[in-house]
């Protein structure tokens, strides 16, 4: 539910196409509902029939890429009733599935009021993945650490794409939750908990897979990862039982019809040119090594693509925000690098490997027909996966502290992870409101009389997520530490 409302105030505060490529994803969704999977070709994208609202949409990413331009330049998006007109998407030879999920909202709404009733049911989707990932985090017999680790999981940006219309938010969460119940099962092997674990990881696979056209790739890293933790014999023995053998097959003819509509619709071979980006297509015909070069040097520069690059990307998160996450990131990398061994530290090594090298190996492949494409945030399924997952290899490796020790860090954690996010949000807000840089974007003015208002205006809003934020951070200081105080009952030497 908390999750949830994070995610909802977000759509509210974020204008109607403002997150990246938002157009044409809106415009696919209420074509593939209306039984339009794949329309013609035609110039820009594909051609469509949907209601004249949805297409409204296109235009209203006026402020796109200018950080100084309010939300205010959008003219209304009118409504035509049942009148349903052509137009073009770029996202059109994408995978329906995402699609077709979130897309219903406009079949009943005729009004810009459907296209935040399809952002709501995107949001809640995400946030669906991400509370089973935190059940199943929250079985684990050392789960302190963990949960630790999936707060810092759920960056700004993480929060800002669930609540836009974009396939990328829904294959972040998926990928999440499959990673996390593999993870379960292999590391906290529990036969009561065999089943469920196995279908959650059956339909979190199933659905990430079938998001985008590397999807598959992600799903492969987060279900194959975790087998390194066991031996043959214990994989052989896991191979032997019905819910496993289950999710096995489910997995796999789900990742081959992803595969097949990748292949068959040629959507990776579009992607470039359909692209609105400015910077989509750069250095075409280079060669791999460049490619690789270029994205590899960049590392860090796309890293801030995990933690919050908002709108078109155009707008990062403030540098205070980045700090915060960098301690995060920075101290369980280095806790791993130090306190692992054996196959925990090469689990750990394979998904920091996974993370750093495949972008600029997947950029290198692509450069020569499409030139420089990636994003930060086409990593953030990686991304949330290393967090949870380092953060439980280090579980039972770090020494045991004191209760009282443990319960200062886990608020200070808390406590950083609410100021960033709240940071992060209304810096964002502000930015739509009054615009970032130009003459009269000050806070007040933002508050007081702002040039563009979110639904309930921006004082309502930055109240309430202020409000449901601190809840969540609640959350965060005392679930851990209810596990430790149980986990302190359990050691005699209280300690955790």
């Amino acid at each position: 539910m908390v999750l949830s409302l994070i995610t909802g105030v977000w759509s509210l505060a974020t204008p109607i196409s403002g997150g990246p490529d938002e157009p044409a994803h809106i415009i696919k969704a209420a074509a593939v509902v209306r039984g339009q999977v794949a329309g013609p070709a035609a110039e820009g994208g594909t051609s469509v029939n949907v209601p004249a609202y949805i297409s409204h949409t296109n235009s209203q990413a006026c402020f796109a890429y200018a950080v100084t331009v309010t939300a205010d330049c959008a003219v209304a998006i009118r409504s035509d009733g049942d009148r349903t007109v052509t137009s073009v998407t770029t996202a059109g030879l994408y995978n329906p599935l995402y699609y077709a999920l979130v897309g219903w909202p406009s079949l009943i709404f005729t009004t810009v009021s459907g296209v935040y009733a399809m952002r709501f049911v995107s949001g809640i989707l995400c946030s669906l993945f991400l509370a089973l990932a935190f059940m199943i985090i929250s079985t684990w017999h050392r789960r302190t650490l963990p949960l630790l680790g999936f707060a810092a999981a759920l960056t700004p940006m993480v929060f800002f794409l669930d609540a836009v219309m974009n396939p990328n938010a829904l294959e972040i969460t998926a990928t999440l939750a499959a990673f996390v119940g593999m993870l379960g099962i292999v590391k906290y092997p529990s036969e009561s908990q065999l089943f469920l674990r196995s279908m959650i990881v059956l339909v979190s696979a199933s659905v990430a897979a079938n998001m985008r056209g590397i999807s598959p790739l992600w799903v492969a890293i987060a279900l194959l990862v975790p087998l390194i933790l066991s031996n043959s014999s214990q994989i052989q023995q896991l191979m032997r039982c019905r819910p496993v053998q289950i999710t096995v097959f489910g997995v796999a003819l789900s990742t081959v019809a992803a595969l097949l509509w990748t292949l068959l619709s040629n959507s990776l071979g579009t992607a470039q040119t359909s692209s609105t980006s400015p910077v989509a297509g750069s250095s075409v015909s280079a060669s791999p090594l460049r490619g690789f070069a270029r994205i590899f040097a960049g590392t860090f520069d796309y890293g801030q693509g995990y933690v919050g690059v908002f709108g078109w990307l155009d707008t990062p998160a403030p540098p205070a925000v980045f700090f915060v996450w960098s301690f995060f990131i920075g101290s369980l990398v280095v806790a791993a690098c130090v306190a692992l061994r054996g196959r925990l530290l090469v689990f750990a090594i394979s998904l920091f490997t996974c993370l750093t090298l495949l972008p600029p190996t997947l950029q290198a492949i692509y450069v020569t027909r499409g030139g420089i494409i990636w994003q930060g945030r086409y990593a953030l399924p990686l991304f949330v996966c290393l967090m949870v997952g380092l953060a439980a290899a280090l579980s039972d490796q770090l020494p045991r502290l004191e209760t009282r020790t443990v319960g200062r860090f886990i608020r200070v954690i808390a406590t950083l992870w609410f100021a960033s996010e709240l940071y992060a949000f209304i810096n964002t807000l502000k930015r739509y409101s009054v615009g970032l840089g130009g003459n009269g974007a000050s806070w007040k003015r933002m508050l007081l009389d702002p040039n563009w208002n979110p639904p309930g205006g921006t004082l309502l809003i930055a109240a309430t997520f202020a409000a449901i934020c601190g809840v969540a951070a609640l959350f965060i200081s005392t679930g851990p530490r209810r596990a430790m105080v149980r986990s302190h009952r359990r050691s005699p030497s209280g300690q955790v």
